[in-house]
């Protein structure tokens, strides 16, 4: 019976979830690589030639419906957020409202 209860209580909790983020369906290639920190900094290092810390990020192009994000191995609930975040760019581009100094980058 606590089961049932705790089950039925994880779906509403999910619902309300769902409902508070309106996100746009993706119909595109997604391709994610996951890579160590190191691997993920000199990256975007490499790529935008901004020294900032990240934990991943994403490189989306609308006009090709194509998004690759470099994510860290899913193990602990900080990677899971940030696979989390990363993918949401591919669904909704760029949602932090100001583009200066975020992880992504849109083509």
């Amino acid at each position: 019976m606590p089961f049932i209860i705790i089950a039925l209580l994880s779906f509403m909790l999910t619902g309300c979830v769902m409902d508070l983020w309106k996100h746009k369906s993706y119909r595109g290639v997604i391709f994610v690589y996951v890579q160590t920190p190191e691997e993920i900094q000199r990256g975007w290092e490499r790529r935008t030639g901004n020294k900032k810390r990240v934990g991943g990020w994403a490189l989306w192009s609308k006009k090709s419906k194509l998004c690759r994000i470099y994510v860290p191995p899913l193990n602990d609930n900080k990677s899971y957020e940030i696979w989390r975040h990363e993918l949401r760019h591919c669904q909704d581009g760029n949602f932090h409202g100001s583009t200066k100094n975020f992880n992504h980058i849109a083509e």
